[in-house]
């Protein structure tokens, strides 16, 4: 699938797709498809979901646009009448029971294995079982851009539904359609910012003997008054002394 045309598609453009896939497989005698006979396929009543009723101008604008982006090519055969051909096959190399399920993807939406196994088998006859539906749509889940997302199962059901992944934006926006799984992408790790160096404020520079006098953190020192110095002297000399009555010692005595 390394060949994908541009996607997405609206409803018109994968009701054309789905259509040309089945004609080719069903009635290989009648395709290429001209422009009558896919209005025609497109508004048929039977194997559709939603049954439509496209204009001309609807199915040729959606031609168009799917002409531009490699989903479909023109084919003259030297008449007068302009026939279409769809790309899928050669374009993502998918071999028939692969684009038989895309196919009723694009024509019914989403389905259950056992329901794609009963309604693509007359595109595919290789699609025997639900098991081999089963094995057709995780082949078509795989990869980088897959083709069919599973949708869960709805209440009371017994299998998963598994549907194409080629709604527009709006549509998946709006609840309709549903997106292709993206891979998941580690988020950069958060940078821390860069702290900020921070610098001491300088000291003040001593300007007179009342600045000279002050503590940076504590204010002004006082000095010790001349009475409390007598006192701790005195206390001290006591300690002194009887630490030599203790010991046994006698220390000259200060001039």
């Amino acid at each position: 699938m390394t060949n994908l045309p541009e996607r997405p598609l609206d409803r018109t453009e994968r009701r054309i797709v789905g259509v040309l896939i089945e004609k080719e497989l069903t009635t290989p005698n009648q395709y290429p498809l001209s422009l009558n006979g896919l209005i025609t396929g497109c508004n048929q009543k039977n194997n559709r979901d939603p049954v439509v009723s496209f204009e001309q101008f609807e199915v040729e604008g959606a031609l168009r646009a799917l002409f531009v982006r490699k989903w479909v090519a023109s084919v003259s055969d030297g008449g007068r009448v302009t026939k279409w051909r769809h790309r899928v096959s050669e374009l993502m190399q998918l071999d028939r029971p692969t684009i038989a399920v895309l196919a009723e993807l694009l024509l019914r939406g989403a389905q259950q294995p056992g329901e794609l196994r009963t309604r693509a088998s007359r595109m595919a006859p290789a699609l025997a079982t639900a098991d081999d539906a089963k094995q057709v749509l995780d082949a078509m889940m795989s990869g980088p851009e897959p083709l069919v997302v599973c949708r869960g199962r709805d209440k009371g059901a017994r299998a998963d539904r598994y549907d194409h992944t080629l709604w527009t934006e709006t549509e998946i926006a709006l609840g309709d359609g549903v997106a292709a799984p993206r891979m998941a992408v580690a988020a950069p790790e958060p940078v821390a910012a860069p702290t900020p160096s921070v610098s001491a404020p300088p000291a003040p520079t001593p300007t007179s003997p009342k600045l000279a006098s002050q503590h940076p953190s504590h204010g002004p020192v006082r000095p010790a008054a001349s009475g409390d110095l007598a006192q701790q002297v005195q206390r001290l000399e006591h300690r002194v002394h009887e630490l030599e009555r203790r010991l046994g010692m006698h220390l000259p005595e200060s001039d």
